[in-house]
């Protein structure tokens, strides 16, 4: 995910899917998305109350039930399509999928690329000549599949462009620069770029495992090798690079006015277009989040502590929270909802603590919907508060509850164990519908088309494609 801090959003709608354990990290990220919010690195999940949770002032609404009302009749599923390893839809409602199917008696298996329309009805199917099941979706609408050591590139229309194979294994997505060029890191040290029509353009040797790269307005392309972050020209050549970089690695924001913020174990970084180290601030966990507010301060959610850190690397503020944070979110107007432990907290942007409340149970899961009420899960609980901080409804679930994920009308989808349930703003049941599997996360496609991925035992993964009718 490449992110800008002038303007967040994700730069290529995809979600790989290889490794069916990852399903319920999938959940949170396509909850961010579908949100719209700002850049966040974060996990997730809870535990259950029995009653509806108390607030530090008044409480609004009260907890609905299933058992009130009869639900409506269950959503269309306009398709069911199953065992599929990744996915990706476009802006006219077009999904495409891989899938690893078995073609003979002896179990043989080939990777097949299948596009669907939006009303969930096949449009083409290709076979691919490699276990490619990793895929992308490059700018110019391009199919990108890729395996351990080859990409095929793959036009709208289900025609196969050009194959490349690399003498290694490739370390994560493609990604895209200028004139349609394409650059692949790989476990043999190379940062490759191949060009429109399949040819390998120039290979550079950095000395070590290359990361999945990333590239800059100007057509640089940055990627980490080993402990080092190297800047490499569009024509192939180093241009500097820095040493240093421990811990787990995450990729480069990019500055409007060209700084690039690094996040690597337990610092942020910010370095010059040039590759001078500007300046450096140290956290006290290397796993934290990080989001960018409207007015383009870092927040960032480290061990129990919440700091505000200015583009220029100054510590505005740092308050303590008492438990650890595991979710945090941030308002239209810059407010930093933060978890810690059982408390949802509302911070200003100028470190000030506006109000919180206890939900009674750990590891919440914050949201905030365009209309700036934040969703929470309290175990099997969803809950609706306002921004002043006063709980305005809460709907009990048949199991743990997972991250919400919110359309733009406001509509909320709820993942609870097996079902899928489409919840209004004022907190009305509209559906409930049984998947038979784990909720893994939504996408939103035009006229009210949900691609919802459910797992079985984190055995596979399936795609169902529902109409969500208003």
């Amino acid at each position: 995910m490449k992110v800008s801090p002038t303007a967040p959003k994700l730069s290529r709608l995809r979600i790989p899917l290889l490794l069916l354990a990852l399903a319920l990290t999938f959940a949170n990220a396509a909850a961010d998305l579908s949100a719209a919010q700002n850049p966040t690195i974060a996990p997730s999940p809870a535990s259950a109350p029995t009653e509806p949770p108390s607030a530090s002032g008044s409480q609004e609404g009260a907890a609905s039930s299933e058992s009130q009302a009869a639900l409506p009749l269950e959503p269309k599923i306009r398709n069911h399509i199953k065992e599929i390893r990744s996915f990706c839809v476009i802006l006219d409602g077009t999904a495409y999928v891989t899938s690893l199917r078995r073609i003979d008696k002896l179990g043989t298996t080939r990777a097949f690329l299948q596009a669907f329309s939006p009303d969930g009805q096949p449009k083409w199917e290709l076979q691919l000549s490699a276990a490619n099941l990793n895929l992308v979706r490059a700018p110019d609408g391009a199919l990108y599949s890729y395996s351990h050591e080859s990409i095929t590139a793959v036009s709208p229309e289900g025609q196969i462009k050009w194959e490349v194979k690399f003498p290694s294994r490739i370390s994560g997505d493609p990604v895209f620069g200028p004139a349609g060029m394409t650059y692949v890191g790989t476990k043999d040290n190379l940062l490759s770029a191949v060009t429109p029509q399949g040819e390998i353009k120039w290979k550079i040797d950095l000395r070590d495992n290359v990361t999945p790269p990333s590239v800059n307005r100007d057509g640089t392309i940055y990627a980490y090798s080993g402990e080092r972050f190297c800047a490499v020209s569009p024509e192939g050549q180093l241009k500097w690079q820095l040493d240093k970089f421990e811990g787990d690695k995450y990729d480069p924001i990019f500055s409007r006015e060209g700084t690039i913020y690094l996040r690597a174990g337990e610092r942020l970084h910010a370095v010059s277009p040039q590759g001078e180290l500007k300046w450096s601030v140290e956290f006290e966990r290397s796993k934290y989040f990080l989001r960018i507010g409207p007015d383009l301060n870092f927040y960032v959610a480290s061990g129990r502590y919440l700091w505000a850190v200015t583009p220029q690397g100054k510590v505005n503020w740092k308050i303590d929270l008492g438990k650890e944070v595991n979710s945090e979110a941030i308002g239209l107007d810059g407010t930093i909802y933060a978890a810690a432990g059982p408390q949802l907290f509302a911070v200003s942007p100028k470190g000030e603590i506006q109000w919180q409340i206890d939900l009674k149970k750990d590891r919440l899961s914050a949201r905030v919907s365009p209309d700036g009420t934040i969703y929470v899960t309290p175990g099997k609980r969803l809950c609706a508060i306002t921004p002043e901080g006063k709980i305005k409804w809460s709907l009990e679930a048949d199991s743990i509850a997972f991250a919400p994920f919110i359309r733009e009308d406001g509509t909320v989808y709820l993942g609870s164990g097996n079902f899928l349930r489409a919840v209004t703003a004022d907190g009305q049941i509209k559906w409930k519908i049984d998947l038979h599997g784990w909720v893994a996360g939504v996408n939103f496609g035009p006229g009210g088309t949900l691609y919802v991925m459910q797992t079985f035992k984190l055995r596979h993964l399936d795609l169902y494609v529902i109409q969500d009718e208003d």
